[in-house]
């Protein structure tokens, strides 16, 4: 069996820094018709919100980002030509892409129908129909650099059926059924190569019966385990997201009829652990929900009263490492998959303005990838393969200096492992 060990060395003029936050703060309104269940992702350091619909499932087809570095919402785009607009469809990002699909229209009923964003040219494309049959109120999330669809229902019983996508091949892949009951409204996120689906109700749009046991699904294996269930109440409606090695539970529909504004945090130890957190200002369900940077945004949705929402808020946890210059530039970096075969992408978001270069070399010294960043804040990505180069330990470094500084001494150093099979 071929092994290499990718160690990330993350050399620069940062410091780790430790944010004790657990906070909900109120952001500017979201700038569209008040909505419920837009479909959101995010790329870099921009959400995105698409479609979603009124009350009476009349959709809207607008799409609008959100920029953390300006705080400054914009609307970029429609829906294209042969895009519906739609309610309860689902959303996730795969490296720079973003994708939405499947959902519910009035004239056509459930859908699976998948389209591609690409923020870089503007442009949708279609892509391969999703693999199971039509549906709304799914589950999505994105381990690596694959996409992965499942639950929700199509007018009868909740379905429980789980899809692989691969951007690559643009094919979808059946993966193993989740091992309990159907379920309508469930949330779902990712935390490493591992997914987590949980809450939601067997019959559609049924909060009487909303469930809150929880599963982990992984990628490695294809099966799923039964978890310490969800902590707070039944419910369906709510919005999920994953920081570093947690994730998130929040609002939603419980299930006496309330609209809840409880936050919850998942930790993957042992059999799970839930700690309730901050509660959000505001309760609500059938919001939109995107995170990145440490940082988790909820938008849109209902109330209790029926009316739609434009509130949007901004949720920071407690003790989520950052990284942090002498001038609060904050920098990430990911690679992914993990495990992988030698095929890798190297994915680095930052939020200030500073000169990066990026460096691969094998354990001799020897430089197998060099790229240098000037003058550069946004999103980075870029797909480095070391097949040929042959078995071994290769570090993958990045360098940072402050452009408000000269060059100093460099502070201290992140290492990741990637297992490559």
């Amino acid at each position: 069996m071929k092994k290499i060990i990718l160690i990330l060395n993350l050399l620069s003029v940062v410091a780790i820094q430790s944010f004790a936050q657990d906070k909900w703060t109120s952001m500017p309104a979201f700038p569209g018709v008040a909505r419920i269940e837009p479909l959101c992702f995010s790329i870099g350091n921009k959400g995105y919100v698409c479609t979603g619909s009124d009350q009476t499932f009349n959709g809207y087809n607008d799409v609008w980002q959100w920029d953390s570095s300006t705080n400054a919402w914009s609307k970029i785009d429609t829906l294209p030509q042969g895009c519906l607009a739609r309610a309860g469809g689902v959303g996730f990002s795969i490296g720079t892409k973003g994708y939405i699909g499947t959902g519910w229209t009035n004239n056509n009923g459930p859908l699976k129908d998948i389209w591609q964003y690409d923020p870089l040219t503007n442009v949708w494309t279609q892509e391969a129909d999703f693999g199971g049959i039509a549906r709304y109120d799914a589950v999505a999330f994105t381990i690596g650099n694959k996409g992965y669809v499942g639950m929700g229902g199509a007018t009868g019983a909740g379905l429980n059926d789980f899809w692989e996508y691969d951007p690559v091949s643009n094919r979808w892949a059946a993966m193993a059924d989740l091992p309990a009951s159907g379920r309508y409204a469930a949330v779902g996120f990712s935390i490493g190569n591992k997914g987590y689906i949980g809450t939601g109700s067997p019959s559609d749009a049924n909060y009487s019966t909303a469930l809150k046991d929880f599963y982990e699904w992984d990628q490695t294996t294809n099966t799923w385990l039964p978890k310490a269930d969800f902590a707070g109440s039944q419910r369906i409606w709510a919005v999920a997201f994953s920081i570093a090695n947690k994730g998130y539970i929040a609002t939603g529909l419980d299930n006496t009829g309330t609209s809840t504004k409880d936050c919850w945090e998942y930790d993957t130890t042992g059999n799970g652990k839930w700690t309730m957190k901050a509660n959000a200002s505001l309760s609500r369900f059938l919001a939109g929900a995107f995170a990145f940077n440490s940082t988790a945004y909820v938008v849109d949705g209902s109330n209790n009263a029926g009316s739609s929402l434009t509130t949007f808020e901004q949720y920071k946890p407690s003790s989520v490492t950052g990284i942090v210059s002498q001038t609060q530039q904050s920098v990430s970096v990911n690679i992914y998959p993990n495990p992988n075969n030698g095929l890798f992408t190297l994915s680095i978001n930052a939020t200030a303005n500073a000169n990066y270069a990026v460096e691969v070399r094998n354990m001799l010294g020897q430089m197998i990838y060099s790229e240098k960043l000037d003058g550069f804040s946004d999103a980075y990505t870029k797909q480095l393969d070391m097949k040929e180069h042959g078995s071994g330990i290769y570090l993958v470094s990045l360098k940072t200096q402050d452009n408000e500084t000269s060059a100093r001494a460099l502070s201290r150093t992140l290492v990741k492992k990637v297992i490559v099979y």
